[in-house]
């Protein structure tokens, strides 16, 4: 999991820098396949930015790159939350690296999903924005969102077809600039959160659409990597809090580096009857592999069960001990023999 931090880490920086690349310093691939300011194109001032923009784009709100913003809704006297179930999501569930933290949200049942959804409306290519400060927590969906919902501190920004396209406004509401003038657009001395009217009015630079298409062409891949990456990390996070109990426990037990050695849960089985049936062997996902959990004699199930098809005589029970069974039984002994 630290390996694939440090790597969404990087992507991260990549996808800042090729923002500020395309859209700070206005060195976009030009027609010609060159950086477009560098290389002589053509710039025109803009009075409300008070600065050079390349001379075919324009300037207009953050809402003319909207098609909406919504929002989940709060529980009040809408419905109660629960301990599980859907996942119900607020801003403290949205991550620095564009990912969701599921670790400590709380939970709802379908029926109040059904009527939050009705209101967040979210679809796959919609932005979720944390309204609350700190800024930059975003994060773009890719899938159908099946198990899980937002509440009302959440936003969910639609990008508008036709204008732009969902990685431009994901990285523009990440970048440096929009956050600075974010916490520049606050009345109060300490910048606290931001409405909806504040972030549709903020001015800013709106590409062609051509260019905010190659744009996403480039960074897609970079974004891709990242969500696989976070995906992963939450899929190692619920295996590490299911196992881990179990190891404090002792339940499990680390029998070497690939296999898990999992202690008896039948008490008859620290009586030392062998004849009782061996649970059976669980296959974890362990460091992206399939490796064996066993019991915790640290054999599995394979080996128990020729152990357990072994002669009898390979015991080694003592004679008196023996001849007792046998005269329970009403066989011979050895001695009456």
């Amino acid at each position: 999991m630290l390996v694939q931090a440090t790597q969404n880490d990087n992507l991260q920086v990549m996808l800042q820098t090729l923002y500020g690349y395309w859209f700070l310093q206005f060195d976009f691939p030009d027609e010609n396949g060159r950086p477009y300011r560098s290389s002589g194109g053509r710039m025109a001032w803009n009075d409300q930015l008070k600065r050079e923009i390349p001379l075919d784009w324009r300037v207009g709100a953050n809402e003319e790159l909207f098609d909406g913003i919504r929002t989940g809704l709060n529980p009040r006297q809408n419905f109660n939350l629960r301990t599980q179930g859907i996942a119900y999501l607020t801003v403290k569930n949205l991550t620095k690296d564009g990912g969701l933290d599921f670790t400590s949200c709380d939970y709802i049942d379908e029926e109040a999903m059904a009527k939050v959804r009705r209101r967040s409306d979210l679809r796959v290519g919609d932005i979720l924005f944390a309204s609350i400060a700190p800024l930059r927590r975003c994060f773009l969906i890719y899938e159908e969102p099946r198990d899980w919902e937002i509440n009302e501190s959440v936003f969910s920004i639609r990008p508008r077809r036709g204008v732009t396209t969902p990685e431009y406004v994901y990285c523009h509401l990440m970048s440096d600039a929009f956050v600075k003038q974010a916490e520049q657009s606050s009345t109060g001395s300490i910048f606290k959160g931001i409405r909806h009217e504040t972030l549709k009015g903020m001015m800013t630079v709106i590409p062609p659409e051509t260019i905010a298409q190659s744009y996403a062409s480039a960074v897609s891949p970079i974004m891709r990597m990242r969500n696989d990456n976070l995906e992963e990390n939450r899929k190692l996070q619920e295996l590490r809090d299911w196992l881990l109990p179990l190891l404090m426990n002792g339940q499990a037990t680390v029998a070497s580096s690939d296999k898990l050695s999992f202690a008896a849960r039948c008490s008859h089985r620290r009586r030392g009857y062998p004849s009782r049936e061996q649970p059976p062997t669980c296959v974890l996902p362990i460091d992206g592999g399939r490796h064996e959990a066993t019991t915790h004699l640290g054999r599995s199930a394979r080996h128990a069960q020729r152990a357990r098809q072994r002669p009898a005589q390979a015991a080694r029970i003592h004679p008196a001990s023996r001849d007792r069974r046998l005269r329970s039984a009403g066989r011979p002994t050895e001695a009456s023999q």
